[in-house]
């Protein structure tokens, strides 16, 4: 599990599980300030969500699209796009 090897890196390591998280809400929580830097390889709406919270002068990594790959689960996850059309 990868959140599960990323804990074990030690207290100071907050996973934040796309899935079952709204990943824009706890980066606000965790990085008031902004990311310095961000290793991106979704693309599509997490890319945007990422971008959203650079900080100035952040750097952006790029290093793949994988949301334009054909799938059938995407961003933000079922759960979270019903409570937004809920809302």
């Amino acid at each position: 599990d990868k959140a599960a090897a990323l804990s074990a890196l030690g207290p100071g390591v907050k996973v934040i599980d796309r899935t079952r998280q709204d990943v824009a809400a706890e980066l606000a929580l965790l990085c008031p300030r902004g990311l310095d830097v961000v290793y991106e390889g979704v693309g599509g709406a997490l890319q945007r969500v990422m971008v959203s919270h650079l900080a100035p002068g952040g750097r952006l990594l790029q290093v793949g699209y994988i949301s334009e790959y054909p799938h059938t689960v995407g961003y933000p996850p079922p759960q979270q796009q019903q409570q937004q059309q809920a809302a």
